[in-house]
């Protein structure tokens, strides 16, 4: 064999080398790009809400007065105590969907 004599599968071994150093390559972009855009999604979670865009709820209660207020994640529960109507509680979803409850706690009438 003369020095100058390459072995057969030579060529192809550096092929498959550079072939899989591009996979590699494009493997950690791959990756790279999927945490950047992860972080961007859940920072724009955090934003505060939009107050322009904050719904509008009619109740159809007048003169009642708020006894108390309670937030959780999805809803608002008023304490209301209405003249001449007695105290109810509205529980509202704040996501939007579903139906404001309506719940009576009490006539109004004292003894």
């Amino acid at each position: 064999m003369t020095p100058s004599a390459k072995p057969p599968g030579l060529a192809l071994l550096k092929t498959g080398v550079i072939v899989m150093g591009l996979l590699i390559l494009l493997g950690l972009g791959a990756v790279v790009y999927g945490v950047f855009s992860k972080t961007q999604q859940a920072l724009k979670g955090g934003e505060t809400p939009d107050l322009a865009k904050a719904a509008v709820i009619k109740l159809g209660v007048s003169n009642a007065q708020v006894k108390s207020m309670s937030v959780s994640d999805r809803t608002l529960a008023l304490h209301l105590a209405v003249p001449g109507q007695g105290e109810w509680v509205y529980v509202v979803p704040l996501s939007g969907d579903g139906r404001i409850l309506k719940i009576a706690i009490g006539t109004g009438e004292s003894q």
